[in-house]
C-alpha cells in the first residue's frame, strides 16, 4: 500500500469517526433513551456510514 492511499485512509478514519461522534452527541441530547439502549449499536453504524463516506469522497477528490 503506498503512501497515498494510507494518508487518504487515516484521513477518511479520523474524519469519518470524529463526525460520527458529533452525531451521536448530539443524538443523545435529542432522543436520550433512545441512545441509553442502542447507543453503541448507533455509535458503530454511524462509524461505519462516515468512515466509508468519506473514503469515498477523499478517492474521488485524489483522482483529480
Amino acid at each position: 500500500m503506498n503512501s497515498q492511499r494510507l494518508t487518504t485512509l487515516l484521513v477518511a478514519l479520523i474524519t469519518g469517526s470524529s463526525v460520527a461522534l458529533g452525531q451521536t452527541l448530539l443524538l443523545s441530547w435529542l432522543f436520550p433513551k433512545t441512545i441509553a439502549v442502542y447507543g453503541l449499536w448507533i455509535l458503530l453504524g454511524l462509524l461505519v456510514l462516515n468512515c466509508g463516506g468519506a473514503a469515498i469522497v477523499l478517492f474521488f477528490w485524489r483522482i483529480e
